[in-house]
């Protein structure tokens, strides 16, 4: 049975003013009433004016907790995960519908979810916020950006009708690092640097410190990012 550290952090940044970044770890069975379904990891970065953005992106990775709240009788694992992201979608979509002040307001999301044992993930995604796997020396992405030509947002939770989500399946590998991040993030680094950074990491906080720190010096936008690193048990 393998075990995994994660660490989690997000930053303002130099140039903006307010974070319209979240992020959640929902991993530590002292927090969760159900651990055996396993650990939930998940960004967004929202859009639109300071105060929806802001709103959108929490709604989004809030509504994941309640995956855990679902009864036993009601929950099938990924199915239940995916019905509280679409209800985020709705929730985002009435409230720029409804409300002047949060008129355009939206959010990406990516999530990953494991099972307990860390065998499986699954990797959801709306947007441009990247997954990456590290895996054996390779930085691969499980996810691709949702954007036109001029780099526009295709899809996003508030989106309504026209919402989708992605889904990748990875069976998880001994020394596996999954890295979740907004773009002020890896719109920052060259991949290169993260692959370089993740195949030296000891210490998935460390690690992510370095990622983040270094985004710091030129990145333009709110920088969040979590990482999962899976370590064999003893």
């Amino acid at each position: 049975m393998a075990k995994a550290q994660v660490a989690g952090r997000t930053e303002t940044g130099r140039v903006r003013q307010a974070n319209e970044d979240a992020f959640r770890i929902y991993h530590d069975s002292k927090d969760l009433p159900t651990q055996s379904r396993g650990s939930i990891f998940v960004v967004a970065d929202g859009m639109g004016s300071y105060r929806g953005a802001a709103m959108a992106a929490s709604i989004a990775v809030d509504q994941v907790a309640n995956y855990y709240q679902v009864p036993r009788i009601e929950f099938q694992a990924n199915r239940t995960l995916e019905q509280f992201l679409f209800r985020a979608n709705e929730v985002v979509a009435d409230m720029r519908k409804s409300q002047k002040d949060y008129y355009g307001m939206g959010t990406t999301v990516c999530a990953v979810l494991t099972d307990p044992s860390f065998r499986q993930a699954f990797v959801y995604y709306a947007g441009d916020s990247p997954v990456y796997l590290f895996r054996q020396g390779k930085l691969l992405e499980a996810t691709h950006a949702q954007v036109d030509e001029s780099g526009a947002l295709t899809n996003h939770v508030g989106l309504g009708k026209g919402f989708s989500l992605e889904k990748v399946k990875v069976v998880i590998q001994p020394g596996d690092q999954f890295l979740l991040c907004s773009d002020g993030l890896s719109g920052a680094l060259e991949q290169e640097f993260i692959k370089e950074t993740l195949e030296s990491c000891q210490d998935a906080s460390a690690c992510l410190d370095v990622l983040v720190d270094k985004a710091l010096e030129t990145s333009r936008d709110n920088i969040t990012a979590i990482l999962l690193s899976i370590e064999d048990s003893p």
